[in-house]
């Protein structure tokens, strides 16, 4: 029974494999060039600078553990193919499409795109975060860092499209007084958000909040020609690298207390925040 474990759910094992090469190829795409993809996208008041969207193949490498992490033990076959199930070719695949469209300049699309890519990345993160408390390092490694990021990375590129969809060119036009109100306002939801992932728990959510702080300070190195929008970044980098800090804080605290263990039923609900 045992040997025979690993071909449980062999079909959407298969096709979450399939599906993560389509993925991964469309980010080698975007990231092994990143001038001729990220370097050519329209240059807004809000864009960051190109390391920024290495977040990706962090990303990426992460969910080449999910992809190898399925086949291995019961629980994981139960978070990632009955929990999770067809979710994530879905979003794979969608993603993919994403990226072409967004590569070609169809920035509209991309919005929408974007937000339902983010749709379904927050129902996979509520069923990874609320229905299924880790059990294991592999299963903070491999399901719940993976998606918490993505999470927060699905947040970014919704601003990011809006931003290139309705907004001004910053390498034609000055920024004038509107565009620098509806920086400040994204600028000041993305530290909202990395604030809410900070005191999501008492460890709190670090990958989200990570990603949203990589994102802020990649905005404040590469928006130079306008100061207000320039130190209004690093003021909000400053506060989310805050809010990292206590995430961190926190996640020692459960490591180190004792009082909450992954296997603890009564503490379940409480990790799955």
């Amino acid at each position: 029974m045992a040997s025979a474990q690993w071909r449980d759910g062999l079909l959407l094992k298969i096709v979450n494999v399939v599906a993560y090469l389509l993925f991964l190829g469309s980010n080698i795409y975007s990231v092994a060039s990143p001038q001729a993809i990220y370097g050519n996208i329209k240059q807004t008041y809000f864009t960051p600078a190109n390391w920024a969207f290495f977040a990706w193949s962090l990303i990426h490498l992460l969910l080449l553990g999910t992809i190898i992490y399925q086949f291995t033990t019961a629980h994981a076959k139960a978070v990632v193919i009955d929990g999770i199930s067809w979710k994530f070719p879905f979003l794979a695949i969608l993603n993919t499409i994403f990226v072409a469209v967004w590569a070609n300049h169809h920035y509209i699309t991309a919005l929408i795109l974007s937000l339902l890519i983010a749709s379904s990345v927050s129902e996979i993160y509520y069923i990874v975060k609320k229905k299924h408390s880790p059990e294991s390092i592999s299963d903070e490694l491999f399901v719940h860092l993976p998606f918490s990021m993505w999470h927060g990375w699905t947040t970014v590129l919704i601003f990011l499209t809006a931003f290139e969809a309705f907004g001004v060119d910053a390498t034609k036009q000055p920024a004038g007084i509107w565009t620098k109100v509806f920086v400040f306002l994204a600028l000041l939801f993305l530290e909202a958000t990395a604030t809410a992932y900070a005191f999501s728990s008492i460890e709190g959510d670090l990958p989200g909040a990570f990603v949203i702080s990589w994102t802020l300070w990649a905005i404040f190195d590469h928006q130079r020609s306008s100061g207000f929008v320039h130190w209004s970044a690093l003021v909000f980098s400053i506060l989310s690298l805050i809010w990292i800090l206590k995430a961190t804080y926190g996640l020692y605290r459960k490591n180190t207390s004792g009082h909450i263990a992954l296997a603890d039923e009564e503490r379940g609900p409480l990790l799955a925040r």
